[in-house]
């Protein structure tokens, strides 16, 4: 059953909290992979690498697949920027808008707790999404998030990749416009590594 949380004058649902592994996640995407090398290169010895170390123009070939998350309070993730690909994909560009309230209200609790989960205990997450296209085809996304701190030692920036896993979308199929169209991720990870 969901319990009420207040972080400061926020207060939000609680829905689920998701196991942590010890372990970096087994991703399948390999372009997924080396973002996520890249990821673990910047931090060096350190938990999490900090903002100020991550050039985009050091990953030029995965910015049309990424997105960058600023958490600026509990369920809110608002999009800095969002790659052409999953503009493209999407068929709608939400620069400037919470990711999170993007999603169908039957899903949007469970994002949100873990969202906040990744942020507050600073974890790499990683999930599988279906889709479906407006057309009827199904795609299987995996999405990858990787935490970065600020000078402030708290995450200031999310950056997310989505890869599709199963056979791509022909160039002419979109979502549609709508996040609406993703089904409830088959499954969400949280890692400390």
């Amino acid at each position: 059953m969901p319990r009420d949380r207040v972080r400061g004058s926020f207060s939000f649902k609680v829905c689920m909290v998701y196991p942590i592994e010890n372990a970096a996640p087994a991703l399948l995407s390999p372009d997924n992979q080396k973002l996520l090398d890249h990821w673990i290169a910047l931090r060096g010895s350190e938990p999490l690498p900090r903002r100020s170390h991550f050039d985009p123009m050091a990953i030029p070939a995965f910015l049309p697949y990424t997105v960058m998350l600023e958490p600026t309070a509990p369920g809110v993730a608002l999009i800095r920027t969002f790659g052409s690909e999953l503009v493209r994909r999407l068929g709608l560009d939400p620069t400037g808008e919470n990711l999170l309230t993007l999603y169908p209200p039957d899903e949007s609790a469970d994002i949100a707790s873990y969202w906040e989960q990744l942020v507050s205990e600073k974890l790499v997450g990683a999930s599988q999404t279906q889709w479906s296209t407006t057309s009827g085809y199904q795609v299987t996304s995996e999405n990858l998030w990787l935490p970065f701190l600020g000078d402030d030692g708290t995450i200031t920036r999310v950056l997310g990749s989505i890869r599709e896993i199963t056979e791509e979308m022909a160039p002419t199929e979109d979502l549609g416009g709508s996040v609406s169209n993703a089904h409830r991720a088959s499954h969400r990870g949280c890692y400390r590594f």
